[in-house]
């Protein structure tokens, strides 16, 4: 890597590895993959995210390895979180039919726009950011119209990870250079294969592809491989391509952005939690294994040297000495206790960065989660689904640029999760004993219930506090009718305004089917002249202060 060459890495570049490195480490636990034996290798990545003690030697280490579980929360609060922004679909407005056809294999390997999504998504909330490269096919040698349709050649997209993307040059308003870093499997000979780095350089209408490898002399030198570069453009009726004046190259951020292609990982905070849950956990596992097992003391038995101690469900110790004893020793739980609640505390808090509780009320309350709580990671899901919505709305336009097109329509992801939960039951019966134990006004508590989703969005707190305040409205009103102190149309007047009545409700349709006459058949009970339509009554035997 040396400046001039094209595996130049930039500074900005160089900045976000280590962040990068140590998330994609945690996301795949990578020093815990077991060779051919099944055992863990001591490698210097284990070594590091699980600390070797001063006076440990290998033996001792690699059986803790071994022993060692790792609790992978980071990489799946990653998929809870994109399962959640995918819950709700992808909504596609205005996209031109010849993109819309193609969207079912958005890249050629059968990868429809949701699964490309996913995997942006995925790659956006681990690194900060990604790339999506909108290419078309290599032309080859002209062709007429007939040729050029029957070839199906077409626009698709590639995603590029941020780790690839090694070198840049943005002068604030347009992308004027990239460089891709990418590593092929490629033949070599009959019956073998290696693997070879590639370095391609895009520019405005173009990209070249170079290897970088030693002279004779030991200097790195680049090669210039013209079967790997050509021309990005519009595709001409005759398959000759027509330079773009641009790099057909989205950047989709997700996380904190920095500057230009730099940002900073959004959980990166779980992913430490992690590797120190992980450590704790170790810690807490060994002391187990040392002390939690009772040790035998056996004081002045007499026996004969050397002869062992059996101990089991079968056999007993025999002391002859007045003076012997026989005890089990074990060590105080203190330690043990304090490390446990270290791990659960870490695991707690781990649940509130992650996104295991947006997934159900259930999960909600076991991690101890306010709704203030959810509702702020549920705007930060909003917005990171904002950015990926954005950028996937940029890779539209970008592929009907190859169709001459201004647009290519928009797609729309949602982060509002948490209305389309199920109801929790015991959420429910928790806020009705605070109604009737008095410790909320009612007022207070229906408006937790409309926050929670168990009354409608249209739900008038208001009106139905003023009903709360005096339940023998109705029965007064039932009173004013039965005296002819008011007439059928104000009695349904007011009833449909304090909400007895659906909104809906046809009032002028209802007493032209029913007439005017209301007749109360019981005290206490309301009952309506047997008519075609009488929906706006109780049924009979309902009491009139129940409502």
């Amino acid at each position: 890597m040396a400046p001039g060459l094209p595996n130049y890495q930039c500074a900005a570049y160089r900045n976000q590895l280590s962040a990068w490195r140590l998330v994609d480490d945690v996301c795949s636990a990578s020093w815990l993959r077991r060779d051919d034996t099944g055992r863990i290798p001591i490698t210097e990545k284990a070594k590091t995210y699980l600390p070797r003690e001063a006076a440990e030697d290998d033996q001792d280490y690699s059986t803790r390895l071994q022993r060692s579980p790792f609790d992978d929360r980071f990489a799946r609060s990653l998929r809870q979180f994109v399962n959640l922004l995918l819950a709700n679909g992808i909504t596609l407005e205005t996209i031109p039919p010849v993109i819309e056809d193609q969207l079912p294999n958005i890249d050629l390997h059968g990868s429809t726009l949701r699964r490309m999504t996913q995997e942006i998504a995925l790659a956006v909330l681990r690194r900060g950011h990604t790339f999506v490269l909108v290419d078309f096919p290599a032309g080859g040698q002209p062709m007429n119209e007939a040729q050029y349709a029957a070839s199906g050649r077409r626009p698709y997209w590639v995603h590029l990870p941020a780790t690839q993307v090694i070198d840049w040059i943005h002068d604030g308003q347009n992308l004027l250079q990239l460089t891709l870093m990418e590593t092929a499997t490629i033949r070599d000979g009959e019956f073998s294969e290696k693997q070879e780095t590639f370095y391609k350089v895009f520019k405005p209408g173009r990209f070249d592809s170079f290897t970088v490898v030693k002279n004779d002399r030991g200097e790195e030198i680049a090669i210039h491989h013209p079967d790997r570069s050509g021309v990005m453009g519009w595709v001409l009726p005759s398959g000759l391509v027509e330079p773009f004046p641009f790099i057909p190259i989205v950047c989709i951020y997700g996380g904190t952005k920095i500057d230009v292609f730099q940002s900073r990982p959004p959980l990166k905070a779980l992913a430490d939690l992690n590797l120190t849950h992980y450590q704790v956990r170790s810690d807490h596992l060994r002391k187990l294994h040392l002390c939690c097992m009772p040790v035998p003391e056996l004081r002045d038995s007499m026996r004969p040297d050397g002869e062992p101690l059996k101990l089991g469900p079968t056999s007993f110790v025999h002391i002859r000495d007045p003076q012997g004893s026989f005890n089990w020793k074990e060590p105080l739980a203190t330690s043990i206790e304090q490390s446990r609640r270290e791990v659960l505390d870490l695991e707690a808090t781990m649940d509130l960065l992650g996104a295991s509780y947006l997934l159900s009320p259930s999960d909600r309350q076991a991690a101890a989660t306010t709704m203030a709580q959810v509702v702020e990671l549920e705007s930060d899901l909003q917005g990171f689904a904002d950015t990926v919505s954005e950028g996937i709305t940029e890779c539209l336009a970008l592929h009907g640029r190859y169709y001459r097109l201004h647009f290519g329509g928009s797609a729309t992801l949602s982060g509002n999760v948490i209305k389309d939960q199920g109801k929790d039951a015991n959420l429910l019966i928790a806020y009705s004993n605070l109604g009737e134990r008095g410790q909320i006004d009612a007022a207070s508590l229906l408006s937790l219930l409309k926050d929670q989703q168990f009354l409608p969005e249209d739900f008038d707190i208001a009106r139905a506090t003023l009903l709360n305040r005096d339940p023998r409205m109705l029965q007064r009103l039932f009173e004013l009718v039965q005296g002819d102190a008011i007439t059928k149309r104000e009695f349904l007047t007011l009833i449909k305004q304090f909400g007895y009545l659906p909104a809906e409700f046809d009032i002028d349709a209802s007493i032209s089917a029913t007439g005017e006459t209301i007749r109360i058949a019981a005290v206490g009970t309301l009952r309506a002249q047997p008519t075609p339509d009488d929906r706006f009554l109780p049924p009979p035997g309902t009491s009139l202060n129940g409502g």
